[in-house]
């Protein structure tokens, strides 16, 4: 009888999880602690190649992975953001021998009505439940069926559910403390609908920044819009247009992500302001498009296939936890986040204060921290 992984964790001692993690090289594991790991495997003769197709460790073995996003996103592969995170998901299930299929939902009751398909037919051995829209009842669902399941980008409130995020605190402080390094003292926020919690967080990281730096909050810098459709450069060009329009009126702007900050680029355009020198933009994500535009934007850069990978290690453990009988404490994974510096941002006109402007047309600086 082949020899299971808990049999390698209990002659190594260390938990199942640990073992999983030592065996497929991924994961905060002391060099000491793999060599154990990897000892008793050779001793009780146990084979860390991923199951085949077919032949996955929960759910009836299916092999496959289910991700589950918002019809708002319209196609995750093709998604600026998400594309990059769906990617890095990809790689690692295929490392383990796993496929994975997409289906999109609408609401709650669509959502719950899918899952509950899902796994009554035994299609899959877990879940990545993929953005801010994915309604609550349906990750409180899959719980309740105990699905192994996996957020990305989303953190539900107390659910007690495996979460990987953004470092958005930390992005958001450090966009804001770029421009207020440039002498900006009248900083626009630029955003979409604070529903979002990934959103309402930059703007934390925005208002800390602020007032670290003795900057009175003024609401009249800020728009947003709950419209979920104007989330983009769209809604970026029409809040910019307003921002501009009234007073006090901006020197720069952190827009919450680059498709708005590349918006905000089109309003300045419109009337009649170069970028840097009479608006500074600062976007997040830093998608492939950020670097194209004219000046290239200065953005946080995600690390989005980390994201992704991070997603899919997790609920791989989630699975054969599952298997062992293991009891895994739910986790928050908080990947890092960097500056991008490019050509978008310098000192308002008539400041002596920060630097002159001039900065290398990408230097990266790390901001972020990946913990749980």
């Amino acid at each position: 009888m082949k020899s299971r992984l808990e049999d390698v964790a209990r002659l190594a001692k260390v938990s199942v999880s640990t073992a999983s993690r030592a065996l497929s090289g991924r994961g905060r594991v002391s060099d000491q602690t793999r060599s154990a790991v990897l000892e008793a495997a050779r001793r009780v003769g146990y084979d860390p190649r991923p199951p085949a197709r077919g032949q996955g460790s929960a759910g009836g073995g299916t092999g496959y992975i289910g991700i589950l996003f918002n019809k708002r996103l319209h196609s995750l592969v093709s998604d600026a953001f998400y594309g990059h995170v769906m990617e890095g998901v990809e790689q690692e299930c295929r490392r383990r021998g796993y496929q994975v299929f997409f289906s999109t939902i609408s609401g709650p009751g669509d959502g719950q009505a899918l899952v509950r398909q899902l796994s009554d037919d035994k299609k899959m051995d877990g879940l990545i439940l993929a953005g801010n829209d994915i309604p609550v009842s349906v990750v409180s669902f899959c719980l309740e069926r105990k699905i192994p399941v996996v957020l990305v980008d989303n953190s539900p409130g107390d659910l007690p559910v495996d979460c990987v995020s953004i470092d958005n605190i930390t992005g958001g402080h450090a966009a804001t403390a770029f421009l207020l390094k440039h002498g900006h003292r009248s900083i626009a926020y630029l955003c979409g609908p604070f529903s979002h919690p990934s959103l309402r967080e930059r703007f934390v990281g925005y208002r800390n920044a602020l007032d670290e730096a003795g900057i009175p909050f003024d609401p009249r810098l800020v728009w947003s819009t709950e419209e979920v459709s104007l989330f983009n450069d769209e809604g970026g060009f029409q809040g910019m247009l307003r921002l501009l329009a009234g007073r006090p009126r901006p020197t720069a702007v952190f827009a919450a992500n680059d498709f708005m900050a590349i918006g905000a680029l089109r309003a300045a355009i419109k009337e009649g302001l170069r970028v840097p020198e009479d608006l500074s933009i600062v976007g997040f994500d830093d998608v492939d498009t950020s670097r194209l535009v004219s000046p290239p934007l200065t953005t946080v850069r995600v690390m989005k296939r980390e994201l992704g990978a991070a997603a899919a290690d997790r609920l791989f453990e989630r699975i054969g936890a599952v298997t062992t009988g293991e009891s895994l404490f739910p986790l928050r994974l908080v990947v890092y986040v960097h500056l991008v510096e490019r050509e978008s941002v310098c000192a308002p006109a008539g400041s002596s204060k920060g630097d002159d402007g001039a900065v290398p047309s990408e230097r990266v600086t790390r901001v972020g921290r990946t913990g749980s």
